[in-house]
């Protein structure tokens, strides 16, 4: 078929402190966006630009965005490396689905943090005292390799989150759910889980094996 061509190569914003807003700039369809002077935006809607592949010229880098409390990077399927965004403690929606983003540096404490759509290329998942956190959703066909998820105990929507192929599970004061699926084999370690009453092992047949000195309970 034939290749996407960009339209507008470039998007650059110089002297913007005061832009709130970016929103449905995908027919501009930019394969680079600096917009590192934009240090008010609340509110940064970039989904749906399929030729993506650099912001703020390091790839996923939205470091000098503070007052950010809504990102869509959605469906930029060339947009990856590390989602920074560990200067936004203001968040409350995250939507990387359909990007490459293989990382996520989320801010220290990510308090305001209520919604949150997670790529299928990232690998590893750390997240701590996001107290408001309700979804977490997972894109299909994830390749989690570890989570750890620390005081995120209002999470009780969770999306695709499939954690039977995942070696490495730490779930402390999180997931405000009655049951979650491992895999037999994972290396799972529960710790004030008060509203968990069923933790499913799959495969769980008569034939598999099972060494319960895989979980670990605090």
């Amino acid at each position: 078929g034939k290749a996407m061509a960009a339209t507008d190569q470039e998007i650059l914003i110089y002297g913007g402190s005061n832009i709130k807003r970016i929103r449905g700039i995908s027919s501009a369809n930019p394969d680079s966006m600096l917009i590192g002077s934009a240090t008010r935006l609340a509110e940064l809607d970039i989904s749906n630009c399929p030729i993506l592949t650099e912001v703020n010229s390091n790839k996923s880098n939205f470091s000098p965005h503070t007052y950010l409390n809504r990102l869509d990077i959605s469906n930029c399927p060339q947009l990856g490396g590390t989602l920074n965004i560990s200067n936004s403690p203001l968040l409350q929606e995250v939507n990387a689905l359909g990007s490459v983003v293989d990382n996520i540096l989320f801010p220290t404490s990510a308090r305001n943090l209520e919604t949150l759509r997670v790529p299928k290329t990232v690998t590893s998942l750390t997240l701590n005292d996001a107290g408001l956190l309700y979804t977490i959703e997972m894109e299909e066909g994830n390749n989690l390799q570890s989570i750890s998820l620390t005081n995120c105990n209002n999470l009780t929507e969770t999306i695709n989150f499939d954690l039977t192929q995942t070696p490495t599970v730490f779930l402390d004061n999180s997931f405000n759910g009655e049951e979650i699926y491992m895999s037999a084999t994972t290396n799972l370690t529960l710790r004030n889980m008060p509203s968990l009453k069923r933790v499913i092992f799959t495969p769980n047949s008569e034939y598999s094996a099972f060494d319960i000195n895989n979980v670990l309970n605090g």
